[in-house]
């Protein structure tokens, strides 16, 4: 079931379409109706829904391989509020109920 506010969207993007196709023909007397709102959705289909997706390469992702840290210096006199150190939890990644992990990182 199409809820209101779609009705209601669909009717004000068929209102606009209706606009646009009567400021054309005031230009150019070349479309019918149909042919027009036909072009028209193929091409909003086509930016909608591009056929070439781009995807990512591997070489485009850094992988990190330490703990994210800052130095012991700048962590105890520069910042307003920073825990010395964390509590051990659950890691949420690596960890099954066969093999708990845990870990100090947040």
């Amino acid at each position: 079931m199409i809820g209101q506010q779609a009705i209601r969207d669909w009717l004000f993007i068929n209102e606009k379409i209706e606009k646009q196709f009567i400021y054309y023909l005031l230009f150019t007397h070349q479309m019918t109706k149909e042919v027009y709102t036909g072009l028209l959705s193929i091409k909003l289909v086509d930016v909608q829904s591009p056929s070439i997706v781009k995807k990512r390469t591997k070489s485009n992702i850094e992988i990190r391989n330490h703990k994210p840290n800052v130095s012991k210096h700048l962590r105890l006199t520069e910042s307003k509020h920073q825990p010395t150190e964390g509590s051990s939890r659950r890691c949420a990644m690596c960890s099954t109920k066969k093999k708990p992990q845990r870990t100090k990182w947040i």
